[in-house]
Parts: structure tokens; C-alpha cells; sequence
């Protein structure tokens, strides 16, 4: 008998992405400029399909099967929840991203919750120190700074964080603030 253990808590996976190719006609629009079929193959991978969508002047959005993707000129913020596997969409993601776009990464964060039944997930997911060596694998080898540093959770339903981080001497030359807010699903 095969039992279905949904994950409870959401996963978020962030893209931001650097040097984009400006093209006749599509100043400022980057990762929006990707066509729906690379978007679709990049959920094939994490196991969900785009239920409906929205944009205006500023970012596109997408209700998802299983949450939520928005996608911004120079990041993607993809949420889900549910049984989908998150971290496969970077393969895809910087695929597209690369060859169609000619973009390249300059940051990205992982964030999720404890599961319910981390024995019960698919490698990687069984404990965030796979899932943090699985993102680090996946990261271009060109990223400046590939090490990644968790935060621990106080609490069970704490979301963890990865991200690579730079070194403690970086010089800041622009700021940007990101906040991402994860949420437990009602069934957790």
C-alpha cells in the first residue's frame, strides 16, 4: 500500500539574476521575458502546473497546483507546499535563464520548514543539510560565493534558511531588501 505524506510546511526557493541581455523592444523586462513552456518545464520538474495567472506593469504571478510563483525582471520567487520537490527546478531555471536570456545568477535562498515526516520525503529532502549540499551542487561553479549558511529553527515550525553568503569583507554597493514570509499549510 503506497501512502502520500504532504510536506505541511511551504518551501521557497529565490532567483536573482545578473547581466541581462537587453534586447530591441524588452528594456527592463529579464526573467519575464521567459515564454510559458520553459516556466511549465521548469514545474514539470518540481511537480506542479500553473492553475491561473496575473501580471501588471511591475512582476508576473502564478497560482500554482501546490502555491505560488512570481516572477520579477531580475528574480523568481517560486513557493510550494504539498509533495513537490522544490530544488529540482534549478537545473531548468538556470538552463533558461542562461540560453534564452542570456542571465546569469548573482544570488538565490532556500527557506522551509521542519517536515512532519522527514523520513518519509524523497532524498534530498530527508534533512536540510542534504537539501543545503544538493543546492551547493547545483549552483554554477562561476557564483562567487557557493557556501551556504543555515540558520537554525527554535521551534518545529521555524522555516530554515540556505543562502550563499560572502565573505565577511564584501563591500556593499547597492541594497536590496527581500523579505519572504512562509506560512504553515492548514494541514500541518
Amino acid at each position: 500500500m503506497a501512502v502520500l505524506v504532504l510536506k505541511g510546511l511551504r518551501s521557497a526557493w529565490s532567483y536573482t539574476s545578473l547581466g541581462m541581455t537587453l534586447k530591441m523592444g524588452t528594456l527592463g523586462l529579464g526573467l519575464r521575458l521567459l515564454d510559458f513552456d520553459s516556466i511549465q518545464e521548469v514545474l514539470d520538474e518540481v511537480q506542479c502546473t500553473v492553475v491561473s495567472a496575473v501580471a501588471n506593469h511591475y512582476f508576473d504571478a502564478y497560482v500554482l497546483s501546490e502555491s505560488s510563483l512570481f516572477v520579477y525582471p531580475t528574480k523568481i520567487i517560486i513557493k510550494t507546499c504539498g509533495t513537490t520537490q522544490l530544488l529540482k527546478s534549478i537545473p531548468p531555471l538556470l538552463r533558461h535563464a542562461s540560453l534564452d536570456l542570456g542571465l546569469t545568477l548573482s544570488s538565490c535562498r532556500y527557506t522551509r520548514g521542519n517536515f512532519i515526516f522527514p523520513r518519509a520525503q524523497p532524498f534530498p529532502y530527508t534533512n536540510f543539510q542534504n537539501e543545503v549540499v544538493y543546492l551547493e551542487e547545483s549552483l554554477p561553479a562561476a557564483l562567487c560565493y557557493r557556501k551556504a549558511s543555515v540558520m537554525p529553527s527554535k521551534t518545529p515550525r521555524t522555516p530554515g534558511t540556505c543562502s550563499p553568503r560572502p565573505p565577511r569583507t564584501r563591500r556593499v554597493v547597492s541594497e536590496t531588501a527581500t523579505t519572504t514570509i512562509c506560512t504553515p499549510s492548514k494541514s500541518a
